[in-house]
């Protein structure tokens, strides 16, 4: 296996899929879905995490420097986040199986994202960031903050709940304008490979308004805003087909799953606090495309590996001859 095989954006399939079982699990209590289908997803998340983590630290160990280039670049050193927010879903989804288990994933979470984003954050203060690294994926360790949230209060971790959810919130509100400002200003533009990073936009929102509910069980004013700027930013994501269209499909492509998959969840739990025909509708379609998404990533994902299986089987048979 060649050591680039495992970049860290590969666990945002776990984020994807763990996120998309939430979601199920949420729509069972509200729309009556198979409960067992997000059961489901999270086991073949968990099983995911634990294969990617193992080649990931093999990697590391292996070859230390990409890891340094890695650590050293904005957009890559923001993906460490991908890692933190698999550990909080993956905490929710074990909540109700072993109590033990999601604390220690949870605490990996909120701890190891409180310590990342201040980390990152220290570090661009004192060195910078180049206008081309200003990419929707800085916002990757706020979310992870904002994530932990979503074992803590089930976990009755109250206060570091709302510790890790006021820094995602405060420091989201300081590097939004920025990186809008890049996205609309800064040269050169956003390139195509960078594309599926515009999900990100939808995630943080999204995974704040179900955050804020979990805190407060409070549907009103703050997690409808919140809800509906994710909304916004999912139509505005897909207006921006374009900047993607024509990218070979990568393992950058399941940057889309985890932000529609959050967004199901808060339109689920939108349905629930505010049951009408129109949040019935968002929620029944935002869970469907979520699942689509996911389903579709992992069938190129399944075509890709066939392939490159292909390729492997046949190189001796051309040596030989």
């Amino acid at each position: 296996m060649k050591s680039r095989a495992i970049p860290l954006a590969s666990f945002a399939s776990v984020m994807g899929i763990a996120g998309l079982g939430l979601a199920w699990r949420v729509a069972s209590q509200v729309e009556h879905v198979p409960s067992g289908v997000g059961e489901v997803l999270l086991a073949v998340a968990a099983t995911v995490f634990i294969v990617l983590l193992v080649a990931w630290i093999a990697r590391s160990v292996t070859h230390p420097q990409e890891l340094r280039t890695e650590s050293n670049v904005a957009i890559t050193a923001s993906y460490f986040g991908t890692i933190t927010i698999s550990c909080s879903l993956l905490a929710a989804g074990a909540i109700p199986y072993s109590k033990l288990a999601a604390t220690a994933l949870w605490a990996v979470a909120a701890f190891g994202g409180a310590g990342l984003l201040i980390y990152l954050l220290g570090r661009w203060i004192e060195r910078g960031i180049p206008a081309y690294e200003l990419t929707p994926a800085l916002f990757l360790p706020v979310v992870g903050n904002a994530a932990a949230v979503y074992a803590a209060v089930p976990l009755g971790y109250t206060d570091i709940a709302w510790a890790s959810f006021s820094f995602a919130v405060l420091c989201w509100l300081t590097l939004g304008p920025i990186v809008t400002f890049r996205l609309l200003v800064a040269e050169p533009r956003l390139p195509r490979k960078l594309a599926p990073q515009l999900g990100i936009l939808v995630s943080s929102p999204a995974v704040m308004a179900s955050a804020w509910y979990l805190l407060t069980l409070d549907g009103g004013p703050v997690f409808k805003v919140l809800m509906f700027k994710a909304v916004f930013f999912a139509l505005l994501t897909i207006r921006l087909w374009k900047v993607a269209w024509g990218e070979p499909y990568n393992v950058a492509m399941w940057g889309y799953t985890f932000p529609a998959a959050a967004l199901a969840a808060a339109c689920e739990r939108g349905n629930l606090v505010s049951p009408t025909p129109f949040s019935a509708v968002l929620a029944t379609s935002t869970l469907t495309v979520a699942t689509a998404i996911v389903v579709l990533c992992t069938g190129q994902t399944a075509i890709g590996w066939i392939r490159q299986l292909r390729r492997l089987d046949s190189q001796p048979q051309k040596a030989t001859a």
